[in-house]
């Protein structure tokens, strides 16, 4: 089962939540942690990406996408509601400051650090970024990418920069592509100290 105390973030935040990459393998992979007891109970998943979805119909695009995937075996009635009770939806525009103002208002009924996750174009790698940044996110949260080294994906090169110094990623052994941010702002501090900082130093 989940120990509470492995990790301060409370939420996760699936950017690209209705994408191809979100579909095929994030959200069987986010259903198969919680069938095994490997998320906490007040944990939290809010889908974001452009696309428009009222509540019930993203909760069937997320059920469809794990009947469709190798973890469909782990599916059943009571377990999908449980796991859907988590998932929440949020219509966004990524590219502007007001454009991601639905998913700040969402966030704000969660306490703790969240975990960003962009499954996106590395080119939007930035403009997301630098709104989370002026946010002023948690101390604990952390933004994460994923190298799925799929021929026909964007790539993301290791420390690649991306729009001048807004935005630079790194690979890991792990195949984990962590987003490197300098927000100009030294209450938040730089990209290593603020969101991939923590994961160096445990690795």
């Amino acid at each position: 089962m989940f120990d509470p105390k492995a990790t301060p973030c409370r939420s996760l935040v699936l950017f690209g939540a209705t994408g191809d990459l979100a579909r095929r393998m994030l959200w069987p992979s986010l259903y198969a942690l919680d069938h095994d007891g490997l998320l906490p109970d007040a944990f939290a998943l809010i889908g974001a990406a452009q696309s428009k979805y009222e509540p019930a119909k993203f909760i069937e695009l997320v059920r469809n996408a794990v009947l469709s995937s190798a973890n469909a075996a782990l599916f059943d009635e009571a377990g999908f509601e449980r796991f859907a009770a988590r998932v929440s939806y949020v219509s966004i525009n990524a590219s502007s400051d007001s454009g991601m103002q639905p998913l700040r208002d969402a966030l704000a009924h969660h306490e703790g650090g969240t975990i960003y996750y962009l499954s996106t174009s590395p080119h939007m790698f930035a403009p997301i970024c630098r709104t989370l940044g002026g946010w002023g996110v948690h101390p604990d949260s952390r933004v994460v990418s994923f190298d799925v080294s799929d021929p026909t994906a964007p790539r993301v090169t290791r420390d690649r920069t991306v729009r001048g110094d807004v935005v630079s990623t790194r690979r890991y052994a792990d195949g984990v592509v962590r987003v490197v941010v300098d927000t100009g702002r030294p209450d938040l501090g730089t990209a290593a100290d603020q969101v991939s900082g923590r994961d160096r130093r445990q690795r």
